[in-house]
């Protein structure tokens, strides 16, 4: 199963959709919603092509709103890998 089926790749954000730029550009980004990493700059658009999605298929969160620093993540979990796993969940809060 493709994970990111139909993800598009923007590091420099010049392409279609709503992004904000960071400064510093992190490397990686993790989303709040599905609560799994990826590049800074992967995304899929929205159906009316105005908004940035996380690249996970599966996933409806938004780059803008729920897309997180992965070092601000990592900074509540040191154990978290400096890079994250494709597909693997890093929750927010442990059980």
């Amino acid at each position: 199963m493709d994970l990111k089926r139909g993800a598009l790749f923007d590091p420099d954000g010049t392409g279609p959709g709503r992004f904000i730029r960071r400064d510093p550009q992190p490397a990686w980004l993790w989303c709040r919603s599905c609560q799994r990493g990826y590049r800074y700059g992967e995304y899929r658009l929205s159906p009316c092509g105005e908004l940035r999605r996380c690249p996970y298929a599966d996933c409806d969160g938004s780059v803008v709103d729920d897309g997180w620093d992965w070092e601000a993540l990592r900074s509540r979990h040191p154990g978290y890998p400096a890079a994250p796993e494709p597909g693997v969940v890093y929750p927010l809060y442990d059980d």
